[in-house]
């Protein structure tokens, strides 16, 4: 399938033994692994959060070259919380320390950041002692690459994947970030049909993502699609 990048859910009970094996192999065959963690109510101080910052750590010092993650893969959605509609200004605060605690953790190990976002955070004001602006902006300038939950089923027009990612792209090409833009292929049901491939299948999947790989591939920014 031309995988590049795969992100491994990171699970502290399975054998460390399990990685190095599982990554050395896609090292060779040229596969970069992401050590991948998230959840909602992640913050700076979340024990989940910390402790798989450390297991990571940890894992990097004691693996070899071919061994190593190539990257941290974070997924917390904090507009899944409560708190997001109930203390936007609170959920936000503590969403922005997790990606800078994240960040400074990529940077000791030496490796590259992403972090997954929606593609509507551009329409989401910030405004406290980070900074000001809208998060999606925010959130690249902090990390060294975003994957766009873009969850649509077709790449043209005014709601299609292209539009709605457009604005992350230019901002992510003036700064010199990377942006891979993802689909989704699950079953959903069906009144959530537009938000996924799985009802078109993969042909028609296909078609729809070359219309978006040729709308970017002039862009220094994009980096493909997960």
């Amino acid at each position: 399938k031309q995988v590049a990048h795969v992100y491994v859910q990171i699970n502290r009970s399975i054998n460390i033994d399990q990685y190095k094996l599982f990554i050395k192999e896609a090292t060779a065959r040229g596969i970069k692994i992401y050590a991948l963690d998230g959840a909602p109510e992640w913050g700076p101080s979340s024990k989940p959060f910390l402790h798989f910052l450390n297991w990571l750590t940890a894992y990097q010092a004691g693996a070899p070259e071919d061994e190593k993650f190539s990257g941290i893969h974070l997924d917390v959605e904090p507009y899944l919380t409560s708190q997001w509609t109930t203390n936007y200004n609170g959920a936000v605060l503590k969403y922005q320390g997790t990606i800078l605690a994240a960040a400074n953790t990529a940077e000791s190990l030496g490796i590259p950041f992403a972090a997954d976002i929606p593609f509507w955070f551009d329409e989401m004001n910030v405004k406290n002692k980070y900074g000001k602006g809208n998060l999606a902006e925010w959130v690249i300038n902090n990390t060294s690459e975003v994957t766009i939950m873009a969850y649509r089923d077709k790449a043209v027009g005014p709601n299609g994947i292209i539009e709605l990612t457009k604005y992350e792209m230019n901002l992510a090409a003036s700064l010199n970030k990377d942006v891979t833009i993802a689909v989704e292929t699950m079953n959903l049901g069906s009144s959530d049909g537009f938000l996924t491939f799985y009802e078109e299948g993969q042909t028609v999947m296909d078609q729809e993502l070359a219309l978006v790989s040729e709308a970017y591939k002039e862009y220094s920014s994009f980096k493909g699609i997960a």
